[in-house]
């Protein structure tokens, strides 16, 4: 039983190679990229990475489409809260002009892991994948495009920016004695 307290890109990339349901494995000088079949069959890239001496991160990042950055910002942010999501945390980010929606997970080597620690860390996110997918497509096909979603017609974000200051700025009035007659 081999334990961990630090771990080199080769090292990574031979743990990794044990775990089921992957292909395409590669090592760069500071990761190891792997691909993984998801439930439409579309193969997808997962990226680990050493952070520190005592930290590695893996991470999946989903192209996120054109004009649904507010959509895209709901859906991670619905991710982050469901109770499923345990180990993992989404985000946005952009690379080359490029925006993603990125899936990732953190695991701390201080004190030791075992080598089956690592291997069902990946196998963790590799299972998160088609949840993530499915809770970014939903949320972009019900929130639409961001020009549909800023317009201010009553049923845009404005609006609801603007219900929902009232209510807390009522709610406040109520609770400090300054509204409603008390």
């Amino acid at each position: 039983m081999t334990i961990y307290s630090e771990i080199t890109i080769p090292q990574l990339k031979k743990i990794i190679s044990k775990t089921s349901n992957i292909f395409d494995i590669e090592e760069d000088t500071d990761s190891v990229n792997f691909k993984y079949k998801d439930k439409d069959q579309d193969n997808v890239l997962v990226i680990v990475s050493e952070i520190d001496d005592e930290r590695i991160v893996s991470m999946m990042p989903m192209n996120m489409p054109d004009s649904r950055l507010l959509a895209c910002l709901m859906a991670a942010n619905n991710w982050n809260q469901r109770q499923d999501a345990h180990g993992t945390f989404a985000y946005i980010a952009n690379s080359n002009d490029k925006y993603f929606v990125i899936i990732e997970s953190h695991l701390m080597l201080r004190g030791g892991v075992e080598e089956e620690n690592i291997r069902l860390w990946i196998k963790n996110l590799v299972n998160h994948i088609n949840p993530f997918e499915q809770q970014i497509i939903s949320t972009v096909a019900e929130i639409g495009e961001d020009s549909d979603l800023l317009k201010g017609n009553g049923s845009g974000l404005w609006s609801a920016i603007g219900e929902f200051a009232g209510s807390v700025f009522n709610a406040f009035l109520d609770d400090s004695g300054g509204g409603g007659g008390h």
